[in-house]
């Protein structure tokens, strides 16, 4: 369809960890970078803490019951939300859930922000980011996956990491004539790592 076409631009976010890059790539076309003209954030404005290190974060880790070395029992969402209001306790922040969970049921002080936030702008005074949902593609997919030689655990990183990326850029992060500090709390090291690949001077 590009027939015709001396050169081809595609522009999105976090491109490289596309389908359509993924795909395109098995079947044969050779990307180029192309490198913008673009603002620089300094290396030590974002900052990323986590709660959880060996956990894969999804809806069932979410709501499985863990213990305390007290003997204390809840749910790892719960340890993560307590977490979150001892950390946070002006509830100066922004938040993100997946939709199956209520704010009653999530209970934080900050502000909700939609999963689905391309786009939206009026966060981009917020410096603190609560990233709490899990954002895994269907498993009837998965034979779609293998045909394009892309594993189901390739697939779920990069689809949280789209959503993680861009609810965090929705906050002052997107200022490039800001200097003020940003924080990301989100509930595991994976998730961590993940969104350090895409602000690579950031401190975790």
């Amino acid at each position: 369809c590009w027939a015709g076409w001396g050169e081809v631009y595609f522009m999105g976010a976090n491109f490289e960890d596309s389908l359509i890059y993924r795909q395109w790539q098995h079947q044969g076309v050779e990307w180029q970078r192309h490198e913008p003209r673009l603002g620089v954030m300094p290396p030590d404005r974002l900052s990323i803490h986590y709660l959880f290190d060996d956990m894969a974060w999804s809806r069932q880790s979410r709501d499985r019951v863990s213990r305390s070395p007290s003997g204390r029992s809840q749910t790892n969402l719960a340890w993560y939300l307590d977490w979150i209001r001892e950390s946070l306790p002006d509830g100066r922040y922004v938040w993100v859930a997946n939709n199956s969970l209520g704010d009653q049921e999530i209970g934080l002080a900050g502000e909700r922000m939609p999963a689905e936030c391309h786009g939206l702008n009026r966060w981009r005074d917020h410096t603190q980011c609560v990233l709490l949902g899990s954002y895994l593609q269907f498993t009837g997919d998965e034979l779609f996956y293998q045909y394009y030689r892309t594993s189901t655990a390739d697939i779920r990183g990069m689809r949280n990491s789209q959503y993680y990326v861009q609810q965090l850029t929705r906050t002052n992060i997107r200022c490039y004539d800001s200097d003020l500090p940003v924080t990301a709390w989100v509930p595991t090291r994976r998730e961590a790592l993940d969104i350090l690949k895409y602000f690579r001077g950031a401190q975790v």
